[in-house]
């Protein structure tokens, strides 16, 4: 009971790519990943995503454009309802995301394992665009060896029952010998990933209620390699406000690596 067989006709002119719900991070159709290290607020700028969606904001200070409005959800393996609930407050507080209600799954089995719960999740809320988080959980496994390699192959073939639906998954770093960084766990998940950033938080934080952050373009298999996208969050305890900001390389980089990273973008 495989898919259905099709031709395809290349279209010789007036080409299109599939487009973003947002650009160039969510690109629709695809597996998106965003990975960095813990506290670079990964799931805080994921659910600013998801309310931008959500409401089709294309005018935002973030500098974040949704290009289109649809319904939108998060697989959470990683916290609660109750967390999640205020860091989306304090975003919409903080002006950061107009009021908007997100449907929510607290999951806490692999995804292949939850599959059934999962899909009449989706289907019952018509969700489109959804965040993972996290990879490692959602997969069942972080590992390199030959489990991990298995878990990363399951995981993206329980993504392929969701033809309709574009995901954006968040994921964990890991270093190499040679200190450069990728995602945690099997060289699968970068290997089907089709769009990977980067999130990286600025060398010296600014003061304790302020972060810059940056999103890192690495991977992509249907587009250029976009520009980093810098961002300045400020917190209240009852507020988080995010705003674009110019994403200067030298203050994300040791010395060092800087000149390595800046070729290699440049390449």
């Amino acid at each position: 009971g495989g898919e259905e067989w099709s031709i395809i006709q290349p279209t010789i002119s007036g080409t299109k790519h599939p487009g973003y719900y947002i650009e160039p991070v969510i690109m629709k159709g695809v597996p998106n990943i965003i990975y960095g290290d813990k506290g670079t607020n990964k799931t805080t700028l994921a659910l600013t995503m998801l309310g931008l969606i959500s409401n089709g904001v294309n005018d935002s200070e973030t500098g974040l454009i949704a290009n289109t409005s649809t319904k939108c959800a998060l697989l959470d393996w990683e916290n609660n309802a109750t967390l999640t609930d205020y860091t989306l407050s304090r975003l919409v507080d903080g002006m950061t995301l107009p009021y908007f209600e997100l449907p929510y799954l607290r999951c806490r089995h692999p995804f292949t394992d939850d599959i059934e719960r999962i899909a009449t999740f989706i289907e019952r809320n018509k969700v489109e665009v959804g965040v993972i988080d996290s990879l490692g959980k959602a997969a069942g496994s972080d590992r390199f060896d030959s489990a991990g390699k298995g878990a990363a192959l399951r995981f993206f073939e329980s993504l392929d029952q969701f033809p309709d639906m574009t995901w954006l998954i968040i994921a964990q770093n890991a270093k190499n010998e040679e200190g450069k960084k990728s995602i945690y766990g099997s060289t699968f998940f970068t290997y089907y990933s089709r769009n990977i950033f980067r999130l990286q938080s600025a060398k010296s934080q600014i003061s304790e209620d302020e972060m810059i952050i940056a999103l890192i373009h690495e991977e992509s298999n249907y587009s250029k390699k976009y520009q980093p996208m810098g961002f300045r969050l400020i917190y209240t305890d009852t507020t988080i406000k995010i705003v674009q900001e110019v994403a200067d390389l030298s203050q994300f980089f040791d010395r060092v690596h800087i000149t390595k990273d800046l070729l290699e973008f440049l390449k």
